[in-house]
C-alpha cells in the first residue's frame, strides 16, 4: 500500500513539475516576444522559428517532469515516467483540441508524437543514473520497465 501511495505521489508531483514548467517557459516567452504572443494572430501561428522554439522547451518540460516522477518513484522508474508520458499525451490531446485552427498541422503532430519518446527517455535516464549495470548493456536493457 505504501509503494502505491509513492507511486501516485511520484506520478502527481511529476505533473506538477510538467505544467509549471510549460507554464513558466510560456510566460518567458511571452515576455520575451510580446509581439508574436499578444494578441493570437496569423503571424504567430505560421513563425516556424517560434513554433520549433516552443516545441523544444514542451519536450524539455516532459523530460523533466517524467524525470522527476521517475526519480522519486519507489521502483520501476521507466514505468512511472511512462505513465506520466501517457498523462501528458491525454492532457496535450484535449488542448491540441482546443488550439487546432490557430496553429499548423505539423507542430500539433510533433508536439504529441514527440511526448513518448521524451518519457522514455527521461525514465531511461533515470534508470540508468539508479542502476550502473544499464550503463554496460544499455542497448540490451533499453526496453526493460523495470
Amino acid at each position: 500500500m505504501a509503494n502505491i501511495l509513492k507511486s501516485g505521489l511520484a506520478i502527481l508531483v511529476g505533473l506538477v513539475a510538467y505544467v509549471g514548467s510549460y507554464t513558466a517557459v510560456d510566460l518567458v516567452l511571452r515576455a520575451l516576444f510580446p509581439e508574436r504572443f499578444f494578441p493570437v494572430s496569423e503571424t504567430r501561428s505560421q513563425d516556424t522559428a517560434m513554433l520549433i522554439l516552443e516545441l523544444v522547451f514542451a519536450i524539455g518540460a516532459t523530460v523533466a517532469g517524467c524525470y522527476l516522477a521517475a526519480m522519486l518513484a519507489p521502483r520501476a522508474p521507466k514505468k512511472h515516467a511512462l505513465i506520466l508520458g501517457a498523462i501528458c499525451f491525454v492532457l496535450s490531446i484535449l488542448a491540441t483540441l482546443q488550439v487546432c485552427l490557430l496553429y499548423p498541422w505539423w507542430y500539433l503532430g510533433l508536439g504529441l508524437v514527440s511526448i513518448f519518446p521524451a518519457a522514455w527517455f527521461a525514465g531511461a535516464l533515470r534508470a540508468a543514473r539508479t542502476r550502473p549495470e544499464l550503463n554496460k548493456s544499455a542497448t540490451a536493457n533499453a526496453l526493460d520497465l523495470t
